[in-house]
């Protein structure tokens, strides 16, 4: 026997054992992966073939709530809602070992069963029923972390359908042509990188009231954590105070929503950012949402082709966004804890006031900024206003421009006074929208109009909020805004401490 044959033999005898030898037993690996997986199924079973292991993961059943034609729940004879049980089927996973994640044991589990999309989304969205023609899915799963650290899902021609409760007779409601789902997380020097991608195309939904088509989705997210090896990856990009920064582009494409028998159709980019001032100890949360080509018969007479909406929140303590998701965290650990009989309702009456107060920190610190810009045809509108709370007051100022107010605010008042003169007799349709355009050209100061030099006509409104009052062009239109949260739940507790006896007595019957 030739030394080459022999080397061969033990390099591939050292490269078969790093692709499954196990750093747990079986037994040990079932145990991980049934806590693991502990929200969807009741017990995971893992058994050894040798070169891998398989996971038997078992029938679900599921309830969910009977409806009608129009979406709304349906009753029995005795007034309680009418429940449906089905059945996901059982499914398997296969695993190997893979690859080290930051020197510890990875393993990689592989699916094709469509049941596996359906326990996904009914444990996401509470419903189940779709059925892929074709799906996969690929984990990879660190035991002494207990994480899954990436994902990778693929689905084709996947179709969401309805069961009638009388007739048992399937209808289909909604179809996707294909989706695609990729999420990791990767830590390095105390930073943990949490990334996702998916896409998604062909989607259709329908439904009595409306129909909803979009021709495709993409989405790119990244966020970059603290990783202080002091929570589970998990809960950390929950973690909002533990964020560095995060930045996430989504683009639709084709997006088409038809309602009563009127469309409107637009495309839409959608993009957030969040970044932390380390010297401030502060975040700063912008966003912006882009709308165009908008057509719809809706817009006709105001030709809206684009409309562009940013925001900005600047301040914000990092403290208090720490506070905030550490009670959040309380009240899931509550709720989990009592799954099967959590009163949500206390839950969140228990953390309210505590909640209200962090949120009230994080107000009195914050500013706010917004723009708004519409383009229409032939015309423009711009609003840009900057807000923050001084003591218990919203103050700050705003400004709207107009281009060419004409275009999108015609003076149907002129036009129906003209047009009721040719025919005294008839009610003109720019009388009825006289109506409703009358009170936005009257809050606009015609009189200090000026032109540019593109021959529109430009139209300024300037407001201002303080603790006296909102002024539009130096004008007083409100009161101030006051906002004091303290106050609000002083009320809130004289409210649940009133005594209702008197009152139960003099009105002759229990209040429950």
């Amino acid at each position: 026997m030739s030394r080459k044959f022999l080397s061969t033999v033990a390099i591939a005898c050292l490269l078969s054992g790093y692709s499954y030898a196990a750093d747990l037993t079986t037994e040990e690996l079932q145990k991980s992966l049934a806590e693991t997986f502990s929200d969807i199924y009741e017990t995971v079973t893992v058994e050894d073939f040798g070169s891998g292991w398989k996971v038997k993961l078992p029938e679900n059943e599921v309830i969910t709530f009977a409806t009608d034609e129009l979406g709304l729940p349906k009753f029995d004879e005795k007034g309680e809602p009418v429940e449906i049980s089905e059945k996901i089927s059982a499914s398997e996973m296969d695993v190997i070992k893979i690859e080290d994640f930051n020197g510890k044991s990875r393993y990689k589990l592989s699916s094709n069963s469509p049941s596996r999309l359906q326990n996904i989304a009914h444990n996401l969205f509470s419903f189940h029923n779709f059925v892929p023609t074709k799906y996969s899915e690929e984990l990879h799963f660190v035991p002494e972390i207990k994480e899954i650290v990436a994902q990778h899902i693929k689905a084709e021609n996947v179709i969401y359908a309805e069961k009638d409760s009388s007739t048992g007779l399937k209808s289909e409601i909604a179809n996707l042509k294909s989706l695609n789902f990729n999420s990791t997380m990767v830590p390095s020097d105390g930073k943990m990188t949490y990334s996702v991608d998916w896409n998604a195309d062909g989607l259709n939904f329908k439904h009595m009231m409306f129909s909803l088509s979009i021709k495709s989705i993409v989405n790119k997210m990244v966020a970059v954590y603290e990783d202080n090896g002091q929570k589970e990856y998990s809960k950390l990009i929950m973690d909002a105070g533990a964020g560095l920064d995060s930045s996430s582009v989504m683009n639709v494409n084709g997006f088409s929503v038809e309602a009563m028998g009127t469309p409107i159709t637009m495309d839409m980019k959608v993009i957030t950012k969040t970044e932390k001032d380390i010297a401030n100890d502060s975040l700063k949360i912008s966003a912006g949402t882009d709308l165009y080509n908008i057509s719809s018969p809706l817009l006709s007479e105001f030709k809206l082709n684009r409309l562009v909406i940013k925001y900005l929140f600047k301040d914000i303590p990092v403290d208090a966004v720490k506070q905030i998701s550490s009670v959040q965290e309380k009240m899931m650990e509550e709720a989990l804890a009592n799954k099967d009989n959590a009163d949500m309702t206390k839950i969140d009456d228990k953390y309210q006031k505590e909640l209200m107060l962090v949120v009230d920190d994080v107000l009195a610190k914050m500013e706010f900024k917004m723009q708004v810009n519409g383009v229409f045809e032939d015309a423009n509108l711009n609003f840009v206003a900057a807000t923050k709370k001084a003591g218990d007051y919203v103050v700050g100022n705003a400004k709207i421009t107009v281009e060419n107010l004409d275009k999108i605010v015609p003076d149907y008042s002129k036009i129906c006074e003209e047009e009721q003169k040719a025919s005294p007799d008839s009610f003109p349709a720019s009388c009825l929208k006289a109506g409703f355009t009358e009170g936005i050209r009257s809050k606009i100061d015609l009189s200090k109009r000026t032109t540019n030099n593109k021959g529109q006509t430009i139209d300024t409104v300037s407001i201002v909020l303080n603790e006296t009052g909102i002024y539009v062009d130096g004008k007083k239109v409100s009161e101030p805004i006051k906002f004091n949260i303290q106050e609000l739940l002083a009320q809130q507790e004289a409210m649940a401490n009133v005594d209702m006896s008197a009152d139960e007595a003099e009105l002759g019957f229990d209040v429950e």
